[in-house]
């Protein structure tokens, strides 16, 4: 599961931080990816072109702080079927779990099923 991110680098960002400040970055850093995900989803339900590269500009930047490239190269491609906007949902919710773990310090249980 962590494979969805760059650990290290992910891990250094957050470690470079007291906690307080690392757990305001990373609930930032979670609500950024929901709303430019959510965006990008519904540029791409309404055909909107403009919003459609803005959008993906702005997740390829937020994406690239934490070497989230799985989630960049869906983001980048068409996401005008029903599938492919369900793995796509699937994979931010993948890469957020990556995120949250390396971020908390916290073991991975990607064996076991995710909320």
């Amino acid at each position: 599961m962590l494979s969805m991110i760059d650990v290290p680098s992910t891990r250094a960002q957050f470690a470079a931080f007291p906690e307080e400040i690392a757990l305001r970055l990373l609930t930032a850093t979670e609500a950024d990816i929901l709303e430019w995900t959510n965006r990008l989803l519904d540029a791409w339900k309404n055909g909107e072109e403009e919003e459609i590269r803005r959008t993906r500009h702005s997740l390829k930047g937020l994406c690239g702080n934490f070497g989230a490239t799985k989630l960049t190269a869906m983001s980048e491609g068409a996401l005008d079927t029903p599938e492919a906007q369900e793995a796509f949902v699937e994979m931010r919710r993948r890469t957020l779990y990556a995120i949250r773990v390396v971020a908390l310090g916290a073991p991975d249980h990607s064996a076991s099923p995710l909320p």
